[in-house]
């Protein structure tokens, strides 16, 4: 199945489920790394959190792949203890930093220095992006790989609709590459990349599971009010779009 009205510089592929699509995604993403690490010695990935990801995470995991070499980042994550159950760290951890890729070299996006703050004020931001740029300029630039999800109100990251400070992490023509995102109906203050950073990566997925998430898709495809649905400014670009029920 194939959405409608999707542009011919997008590639699609669609799974029967989400074990396959997950073994697919998984070869297709070790050869980027691979070619990356053949071409500068290093290679980049940066990926999503959620539930959506782990049985890719747990597949790659197990790749024979230069790891030591491989640097592992995310796109987002919410402001809270890397120990916390929301954590996308944490998840990552658990899932991906395991068996072959347990060597790769990670790079969160949470400060541990600032673990116990209340960030709901914004009192912190600008400290809370000073050492999130300090943190994100560690990974081999640009990221050669950026797994991207999508939520069904049309987020990426945490670039979610209707929310304050929208527009500036839209906005390609600022250096800044990290944000802090107080999303309006979703858990935790966010810390989230921009779209700068995000376009600057020469390979983007989007890894989305689902009739609902079609559905969301195909919405997306029809309008292009970047501040209702975000994720149509990655719709506009290429990119490689992994989907399954």
């Amino acid at each position: 199945m194939r959405p409608e009205n999707l542009p011919g510089f997008i590639r699609w592929r669609s799974f029967p489920d989400r074990d396959t699509l997950a073994s697919v995604m998984t070869e297709y993403v070790a050869e980027l790394l691979d070619h990356a690490i053949n071409e500068r010695n290093v290679a980049s990935l940066m990926v999503s959190g959620g539930s959506t990801p782990v049985p890719f995470f747990r597949s790659l995991a197990r790749q024979e792949l230069d790891w030591e070499n491989i640097t592992i980042g995310l796109v987002d994550d919410r402001l809270v203890p890397v120990d916390h159950q929301d954590s996308n760290e944490k998840l990552v951890r658990e899932n991906l930093l395991v068996e072959q890729a347990g060597k790769a070299q990670f790079v969160g996006l949470v400060p541990r220095e600032l673990n116990g703050h209340d960030f709901s004020t914004g009192r912190f931001d600008s400290e809370i992006t000073a050492l999130c740029e300090r943190k994100l300029a560690r990974i081999p630039q640009p990221v050669d790989v950026i797994i991207l999800g999508m939520g069904n109100d049309g987020h990426t990251a945490s670039l979610f609709p209707d929310t304050e400070g929208l527009a500036l992490a839209m906005d390609r023509n600022r250096s800044a590459r990290c944000c802090v995102m107080r999303p309006p109906h979703a858990p935790h203050t966010r810390i989230s990349l921009t779209s700068k950073m995000l376009f600057a990566a020469p390979s983007r997925i989007l890894h989305i599971c689902g009739q609902d998430k079609l559905a969301t898709l195909e919405q997306a495809l029809l309008a292009d009010d970047l501040e209702t649905m975000p994720i149509r400014a990655f719709l506009q670009a290429p990119m490689k779009i992994f989907w399954s029920p």
